[in-house]
């Protein structure tokens, strides 16, 4: 039987059981005719009862991925579906506890481990949870180092809920290499990156990342005023309709500004009421009482323009202008206070239940046959003429009841708030940043945040309150791979809680952020260690507690071999963490995912392991065990560093054993193969002006400068050297149009770095290399660019590998002399020709291929800073 080594090893995700069903639904008409916000509802309502479904242990990633993108396959939604989408969901509308929230995310990321344990990346100590959004950023230009990196900070940030808003990765650019971008689309779904991460530059927050939901009110536009309380105006109160749509919010000092409105048109009422009443009382009181005298007295009061009677008659002409507005905006009589009571109650009749025309009946009522005869006139005695009309006040004391409660509805002032005042509905959406909320906010104390429904509708989601926009802090961010502000563009009101890195560190925090930083060749070596030691006390290794059982039997426990010792240690974990699955565990596809992808990163970031420190390969030799024990389903040694010195040369020389293992070359070598093509894959698509990675790996650094490097192979270097006049060229352009963009970004560099092949490694055969490699430098004419050019060339000729290496410098274009001048100066060092011939302003260095291949230790030390 042919041995399986770890590189044909493959795992993809496992998809939701129902999905397909699931999806039937969604694609029935039934679901189709919904309003946006209810498919929305639907589509998360439905992820989430199949991750609750799901039986643990399990990792979700994969299926909730593939999810998503069959959402946005079949275009269920207007806007695309984003992981994003269903976290703020899940935080604001699942109702879910803390507990039952935080459980869901460890399904998706197969990982249920104790929220303490996290604490080894993020300051979240004594259940210490951050307020607004959290970012886990990769720099600018990402490469493999940072974007699996940052992945992972991003999915123990989920797992932790480190916030209580959403946590977002921040990918900024494309992703540089092929063959990562496939490890992660096979892992999980083809459009991963474009459903996971966030993809642009800046780091703002959003509505989304501000909005909650706490203490606040909604209500319906047709209760009244009155329903709320002094506790509840406390609160923001969001007036919605029937179907759940946003009619405006109600403040306090709204209901004190209408009420201004109220009270004119109600002293009228007042006024009517009370004509009404001494108009039959006066009529009664007469010795000839004819019936149709009664109720042309009366139609005299109700044919009254309201602008007549005299209440409307002593307002100001401000009162005035209220009156008519809200008579012609909010009772949309067009006559205004030209219009008459009769016209008004006849508008009104069908929006008060009929109280009008129920107060006309009662007047027709007089005419009974104990008050008037068949002539109509008066007949009744005193008893009778008193029990009708304490019959008519009452009805006319109902009507004006009815009439005021109506006056008294929320949708009836916030028409006044919005017609008569004219103060618009203060809204923001999801998508507002914080300029526009900040601007909108104004004086207010809260501002709702709305998402769009049918019809040009707006659905309420929560409020934005004017106190969390006034704290210094909005939201967190964790770096992977870098920890200046120069490598992202980041808001000032986002603070710096955790960071991983292996470079120089300029950074300034308010409190004390978790920073895991060291002299390692990689980020993912730190990750990696982290990740390793995390595991190791949840891991079953996929396997059974009576095969644990087997193993330590097996085992003298009274050994003194170090080898049995430890593996009897390893074992007892395992066997502890068996005993305790049901409560903590991480998956088995998980973990190998997490090592897999550490090791990418690893190899990517050390040129195939040839600048390692000791930490870096003890932490390789780590990876690949695990790797091997969790194909195994049980615990096992690929490789052993024991017999290595601990000295001095303990790095190279495990590195070499590391390279020479089995398993560990049937990883690298599909790697590298696919590099290899990779290479002159992309310099075809650059020189044909399509998307390319050749420049991919580029860095602005210490203000001034710009650095990248482009690593090729042995066996790339004929093609390229037939068309690196033409890369020379779109570099230059590329170089002056960022010049253009940012004058002070004034001196760039780009390194040609040949690097180490996988059959180059592996059979330890010395190559003498028969090319160069090569060390761009353009700087502009301005002497400060030109001083910044100087101040590198004399750092670097300062350099070991300077001092005892060749170099030959070689001047393309017209200004050729003034360069040659400047190198004659200040790197005397190199032998310096004049060609020309490229027509380009530029300086290629050449010297011995595989001599520089690390910019982060070779060229950045050089780098002059910029002082303002």
């Amino acid at each position: 039987m042919k041995k399986q080594l770890l590189g044909s090893f493959k795992i993809s995700y496992d998809s939701f059981q129902d999905l397909e069903a699931v999806f039937e639904e969604f694609l029935e008409p039934q679901f189709q005719h919904l309003s946006e916000r209810k498919k929305f509802k639907r589509i998360n309502k439905a992820l989430l009862d199949l991750i609750q479904k799901a039986p643990e242990p399990c990792f979700l990633l994969g299926a909730v991925c593939e999810f998503i993108e069959k959402v946005n396959t079949h275009n269920l939604l207007s806007e695309k579906y984003h992981f994003l989408n269903f976290e703020f969901w899940l935080n604001h509308f699942s109702r879910l506890s803390f507990q039952d929230n935080v459980k869901i995310r460890a399904k998706i990321v197969g990982k249920c481990i104790p929220r303490d344990e996290y604490q080894a990346l993020f300051p979240i100590g004594m259940g210490k949870v951050f307020s607004g959004t959290h970012f886990v950023a990769a720099h600018l230009s990402p490469d493999i180092d940072t974007t699996i990196s940052s992945f992972w900070g991003w999915i123990d940030a989920f797992g932790a809920r480190v916030s209580e808003g959403v946590h977002q990765w921040s990918l900024p650019g494309i992703i540089q290499d092929t063959h990562t971008k496939l490890l992660f689309q096979n892992m999980f779904s083809k459009s991963f990156f474009e459903n996971t991460a966030r993809q642009v530059a800046t780091l703002t927050l959003t509505g989304l990342d501000l909005v909650t939901k706490k203490d606040v009110v909604k209500i319906s536009n047709t209760s009244l005023v009155t329903y709320l309380d002094h506790a509840m105006m406390k609160k923001p109160v969001l007036v919605v309709d029937e179907f759940g749509h946003f009619q405006g919010d109600w403040r306090s000092s709204d209901a004190e500004a209408t009420r201004q409105v109220v009270v004119l048109f109600g002293m009228c009422l007042r006024y009517f009421q009370s004509a009404i009443h001494q108009s039959l009382v006066q009529s009664f009181a007469k010795r000839d009482v004819q019936f149709k005298d009664i109720l042309k007295d009366i139609d005299v009061i109700f044919q009254t323009p309201i602008k007549n009677s005299p209440p409307a008659q002593e307002f100001s002409d401000k009162q005035k202008r209220y009156l008519t507005d809200y008579i012609k905006k909010v009772l949309t009589i067009s006559h205004g206070p030209s219009a008459t009571f009769f016209e008004i109650f006849e508008t009104l009749d069908p929006l008060t239940e009929g109280a009008f025309e129920n107060l006309q009946k009662s007047f027709q009522a007089l005419f009974t046959p104990d008050l008037f005869d068949s002539d109509g006139k008066l007949i009744g005695t005193r008893e009778k003429i008193f029990v009708h009309l304490e019959k008519i006040f009452k009805k006319l004391d109902d009507t004006m009841h009815v009439m005021r409660s109506y006056f008294d509805r929320l949708d009836v002032l916030l028409d006044i708030k919005h017609k008569v005042f004219e103060s618009i509905p203060h809204f923001v959406t999801l998508k507002s940043d914080v300029d526009e909320i900040r601007s909108k906010i104004g004086t207010y104390n809260h501002l709702a945040v709305v998402v769009p429904d049918v019809d040009g509708k707006w659905f309420p989601v929560g409020v934005i309150y004017a106190q969390d926009l006034k704290k210094q802090i909005l939201g967190t961010l964790s770096m992977r791979d870098f920890s200046n502000e120069h490598e992202t563009k980041m808001a000032s009101y986002l603070e710096v809680i955790s960071i991983v890195d292996h470079h120089k560190t300029d950074i300034k925090t308010t409190s004390a952020p978790t920073m895991l930083i060291a002299d390692t060749q990689s980020s993912n070596t730190l990750v990696g260690q982290v990740a390793l030691d995390i595991n190791k006390r949840y891991s079953t290794l996929g396997t059974t507690k009576e095969e644990i059982e087997k193993e330590i039997k097996n085992i003298n426990v009274f050994s003194t071999d170090e080898h049995e010792i430890k593996k009897l240690q390893i074992l007892l974990q395992l066997k502890l963490n068996l005993d305790s699955k049901n409560k903590y565990y991480v998956h088995p596809k998980r973990e190998y995912f997490e090592y897999v992808s550490f090791l990418t990163g690893i190899l990517d970031d050390t040129d195939l392991l040839t600048k390692v420190s000791s930490r870096d390969v003890l932490v390789v030799r780590d990876l690949l065990n695990r790797m091997k024990s969790l194909c195994l389903g049980k615990n096992v040694t690929t490789i052993s560093l024991d017999d290595i010195p601990q000295d001095e040369n303990f790095a190279k020389a495990a590195s070499r054993k590391i390279l020479q293992n089995e398993d560990m070359h049937s990883i690298y070598k599909t790697i590298y193969e696919f590099k290899e093509q990779e290479v002159e894959q992309n310099i075809k698509l650059a020189i044909e002006k399509k998307p390319s990675n050749i420049f991919a790996d580029t860095k602005e650094q210490n203000g001034c400068c710009r650095v990248g490097q482009t690593k090729i192979f042995r066996v790339n270097f004929p093609f390229f050297e037939q068309y690196a006049h033409e890369i020379r060229k779109i570099w230059f352009e590329e170089a002056e149009s960022v010049f253009e963009k940012s004058p002070n970004i004034d001196l760039h560099i780009h390194m040609v770095s040949t690097v180490s092949s996988a059959d180059e490694v592996h059979s330890e055969t010395s190559i003498e290399y028969q090319h160069s490699d090569e060390l761009w430098l353009w700087c502009s004419s301005k002497q400060r660019g030109q001083e910044h050019l100087i101040s590198f060339l004399n750092n670097f000729q300062g350099t070991e590998v300077v001092k005892t290496n060749a170099m030959h410098a070689e001047f393309l274009g017209e200004n050729a002399n003034d360069l040659e001048l400047l190198f004659e100066q200040n790197f005397p060092k190199a032998s310096r020709k004049k060609t020309k011939k490229e027509h380009l302003p530029i300086v290629v260095l050449r010297f011995k291929a595989g001599l520089l291949n690390s910019r982060k230790a070779q060229i950045t030390p050089c780098l002059p800073r910029d002082i303002p």
